[in-house]
């Protein structure tokens, strides 16, 4: 296995070589000049991304192919990456033969717009385009408002069958087909939940007077077959919330923008019209990855999808729910999971209640407590979605800051959390089960999101001495090995030097039988490991 150093040398080597080829182009961001630039913004991402997207035909599928393949070519000569598929039989040996699956998260949207524009409305002066509306199988007059969480799972047997995608709703999912006006109206969109959004009873609305229905949504997702730049494409597609494509979850991001902005100094009318261009506009639509791309255009019975921030961003319900539905779940046990936040530093009140809710929202408090766990619509983040509560216990943002344990002389702290779980339909959870995490968030100064040749070159080596830090730290290992010893008495992350022999944690972990050790995969992909998070995939899970 690669060294840490060496693999983000190679990974910012070959992101810096696609940044060059990309500003060697004539074409230059056509995003509107009003959209706001204030930090924190939506919109910064949409900008920062805006020459990338454009250099790939406006995909981000495309950019993502192509990034992987270039990577996979000059740092580790592998010509054939980009054509395999993401199955048990490419998996690395590793990985295939040590019983380790690999679990991806990303979000399906619950409508999307195939841009037909032969519609004439009367009562209008433009034409309106079809939008499919995704709702429950069991009933022909509901649709989703919100988005939905999607695991693509790979067995490590090499007889295992190929990947298997796992919707939250379960199938089959239906397809509404409707009309909506070409130009973007945010009232047009306020049954779907605007922010801020009290919860509410269900994130179910009924369809549209004039909706048709089509039958199931095909989930045969990339026929079946996806490659593994698929599957990178759709659990990386962080700015798609913003593609017109996706125009409900457009509308809440607009809403959710514009409630940021108030009682700063922004020009409203400015904003409207610039948000106008870019509905109306060709350059964002692929940033919401086509579930057959890379055919176009998207059909009817196709969906989007967006990165698993919009859902679960740290991706720790998946790891649960896909444990516990599996032949060999032993409820009874516990289980141990390591939770890696790769979160920039909280450095205002408000950033550090947004980090908390990463994290909070998986047990009661003042956020869901109007909520039913899986069927009370909120928003906890990006976007509204049916509740994620997945665990009895109470825990409130303010409890989060408080059981933190820095590691002296570093940035990175870790938390200690535990929780039972409880049956939430949506995100497919057990109750009874108890669950131990050890949080690990490394506060990093870096950007959340590194674009261009520049930027690439100028973090490069931050990011290498970040993981040497993370990989040699002492005080780190001593806590991770603690964790998952059922000595409690090394379990004191306040005596953080406190020396551990391994011999014995080894054997306090082998001889236990009431523990089920899992290690979570699960990271925040908005941090500053974004494309080392994409990188995952090729030096870890299919080589």
């Amino acid at each position: 296995m690669t060294d840490p150093a060496s693999l983000i040398k190679n990974w910012m080597t070959a992101y810096q070589d696609i940044g060059k080829e990309i500003e060697k182009d004539d074409l230059k961001c056509l995003l509107p000049s009003d959209l706001p630039k204030h930090k924190n913004s939506k919109f910064e991402k949409l900008l920062q991304l805006c020459d990338v997207t454009m250099h790939y035909d406006n995909q981000w599928a495309a950019f993502v192919t192509a990034f992987l393949n270039h990577t996979a070519v000059t740092a580790y000569q592998d010509s054939v990456y980009g054509q395999l598929q993401a199955n048990p039989e490419n998996r690395i040996a590793d990985m295939k033969d040590n019983n380790i699956k690999l679990l991806l998260h990303t979000t399906l949207v619950p409508q999307t717009r195939t841009f037909n524009r032969e519609f004439l409305d009367i009562n209008e002066d433009y034409v309106s385009n079809l939008v499919p509306n995704l709702g429950p199988g069991s009933d022909n007059d509901i649709t989703y408002s919100g988005v939905l969480p999607v695991t693509f799972s790979v067995d490590s047997q090499m007889n295992a069958t190929n990947g298997v995608f796992t919707i939250g709703a379960g199938y089959p999912l239906q397809v509404h087909q409707s009309k909506t006006k070409r130009l973007f109206h945010e009232e047009d969109w306020k049954h779907y939940g605007l922010y801020p959004l009290d919860a509410q009873d269900t994130y179910i609305i009924s369809t549209d007077s004039d909706a048709k229905n089509l039958g199931p949504l095909d989930s045969n997702f990339f026929a079946g077959a996806p490659l593994t730049t698929q599957v990178a494409s759709i659990s990386s597609a962080a700015v798609g919330g913003l593609s017109p494509s996706v125009p409900s979850v457009f509308a809440q991001m607009i809403s959710q923008e514009k409630h940021m902005l108030k009682g700063k100094d922004f020009d409203e009318v400015a904003m409207d019209i610039a948000v106008q261009a870019l509905y109306d506009s060709d350059f964002a639509k692929g940033l919401a990855v086509c579930s057959q791309w890379p055919k176009e255009p998207c059909g009817d019975l196709d969906g989007r999808f967006l990165d698993g921030a919009y859902t679960d961003n740290p991706a720790l319900i998946q790891n649960i729910a896909h444990y516990q539905q599996s032949d060999n779940a032993n409820l009874t046990k516990t289980l141990k999971i390591v939770l890696t936040n790769t979160n920039t530093q909280a450095d205002t009140p408000e950033r550090a209640y947004f980090d908390a809710l990463f994290f909070v929202k998986y047990f009661k408090n003042e956020v869901n407590s109007n909520a039913e766990p899986g069927m009370g619509y909120l928003w906890t983040e990006n976007v509204p979605y049916g509740s994620p509560q997945i665990f009895e216990e109470e825990l409130t943002t303010e409890d989060f800051g408080n059981i933190t344990v820095p590691i002296p002389n570093s940035n990175v702290t870790t938390r200690l959390l535990s929780g039972t779980t409880i049956d939430n339909p949506l995100w497919r959870t057990k109750g009874g089960q108890s669950v131990q995490i050890l949080v690990i968030s490394i506060n990093s100064p870096i950007p959340n999101l590194i674009v261009g040749s520049s930027e690439a070159q100028e973090y490069t080596q931050p990011l290498v001495d970040m993981a040497m830090e993370l990989a040699n730290n002492k005080v780190l290992q001593t806590r991770v090995k603690a964790f998952f010893s059922n000595n409690e008495a090394l379990v004191d992350f306040d005596e953080g030097t406190q020396e551990v022999e391994e011999e014995d944690l080894i054997k306090e972990i082998m001889v236990d039988g009431g523990v089920e050790e899992l290690l979570s995969a699960g990271a925040r992909s908005f941090g500053p490991t974004l494309w080392i998070c994409l990188g995952y995939i090729v030096a870890v899970g299919f080589l």
